[in-house]
């Protein structure tokens, strides 16, 4: 059937009287051994270069053998399936650690993201704060110059009193005091009415 087959042979021969008579051979077949060491040969260079690749990071090898002849024992065999299990399961944890790299790539891009837009409201919520301060000092100023004109009318206010109980001889001193009392009001008014322009 043009199977090759791997024998040894052993020829002893018979001699008598010094002639050759004979010969006895022996031939032992070695087919069974010769294919065991060459398969065993293979499966090593092929978990071997299995392994190599995984180092280098192909996490997809794995060892690929059939046995053809059948004269490896099913314990060495299992040397490629212990091989590819490693393999499945590496592959398997670098897969989920990727992920969770991804995941956290991504969580840490929200982090930032959110970072900035409250980095942003801060700075609007201390440029109102900044207007508002100014709002109130310019309306503290307001109030002090309403509170100005208050003492000036009661000033003018207490003039033009004094002016009456000292009986001027005219009642020009008297007029004169009260229109000051009079224009210092409008003052007052318009002071007061810009005041509640502001707080509007």
């Amino acid at each position: 059937d043009g199977e090759t087959l791997y024998v040894r042979s052993v020829a002893t021969p018979i001699e008598q009287a010094g002639e050759l008579q004979g010969a006895i051979q022996l031939v032992q077949d070695n087919t069974e051994v010769i294919r065991r060491r060459e398969a065993m040969a293979d499966l090593v260079e092929r978990s071997t270069a299995t392994a190599e690749s995984l180092e280098a990071g192909d996490l997809s090898a794995r060892v690929e053998y059939t046995e053809t002849h059948g004269v490896l024992d099913d314990e060495i065999l299992e040397i490629a399936d212990a091989v590819n299990a490693v393999a499945g399961s590496t592959e398997t944890m670098v897969e989920g650690l990727t992920d969770e790299i991804d995941d956290l790539a991504a969580a840490a891009d929200r982090i930032a993201t959110s970072a900035l837009e409250a980095t942003e409201e801060i700075q609007e919520q201390n440029d109102s704060l900044r207007s508002i301060n100014g709002e109130m000092q310019s309306l503290s100023a307001t109030m002090e110059e309403v509170a100005a004109s208050s003492d000036q009318v009661a000033s003018a206010a207490n003039r033009a009193e004094e002016a009456a109980v000292e009986g001027a001889s005219t009642g020009e001193r008297a007029k004169e005091e009260m229109d000051a009392v009079i224009e210092t009001m409008d003052d007052l008014v318009e002071a007061v009415e810009g005041l509640e322009s502001r707080m509007d």
